[in-house]
């Protein structure tokens, strides 16, 4: 991991800039199960950082991991969120989405999280959409390998699942038989 004195963006808090597996023309692999789980400022947050470019306004994926029966203060994402419910249910304004729920909440959009009494796991990736395309505010999709809407074969023992495309980014998800 890299770090410089620069600031980042339009930043309020001084944290240095970090930069981690940011250089996008490489491909890499994390292996989640290494990375830390860091406690956040939040109370009842953490996270384990993937990748990051910025200093506390970054363009960042991490896995969040949320405590059960919390609820967190009405924040705005000025870069755009993306995020997969990997356990529990993620609670917000637009509803309750189980795990498997992929959520797009487009730039400038806000809401205020509320976790219940399963807790929230969600690998969330901020602060990469593009101005030049607009989107609706929120929008999800129900990934659930079980449930065969909307999954096409792609090969030997393989599914794919178009969520979104745009001259920008196409979002896939796919599913691998074991083996």
């Amino acid at each position: 991991m890299s770090q410089t004195s620069s600031v980042a963006y339009d930043s309020k808090k001084d944290q240095p800039w970090v930069e981690l597996h940011a250089d996008k023309s490489k491909v890499g692999f994390v292996r989640t199960s290494d990375v830390p789980i860091i406690s956040t400022g939040a109370g009842g947050v953490s996270r384990q950082i993937i990748e990051r470019i910025g200093g506390e306004v970054a363009r960042a994926t991490t896995i969040v991991h949320y405590v059960p029966n919390k609820a967190f203060p009405r924040h705005t994402h000025s870069g755009g969120e993306e995020f997969v419910v990997l356990s529990g249910v993620w609670r917000d304004d637009y509803g309750a989405f189980p795990k498997y729920s992929y959520i797009r909440n487009y730039i400038n959009s806000n809401h205020e999280p509320s976790m219940g009494p399963e807790g929230c796991q969600i690998v969330v990736k901020l602060r990469q959409m593009s101005t030049k395309v607009e989107e609706p505010q929120h929008k999800s999709w129900n990934m659930d390998p079980a449930v065969p809407e909307g999954w096409v074969e792609a090969g030997p023992n393989r599914k794919v699942k178009e969520v979104y495309s745009s001259i920008h980014e196409k979002v896939t998800f796919e599913q691998w038989a074991p083996g």
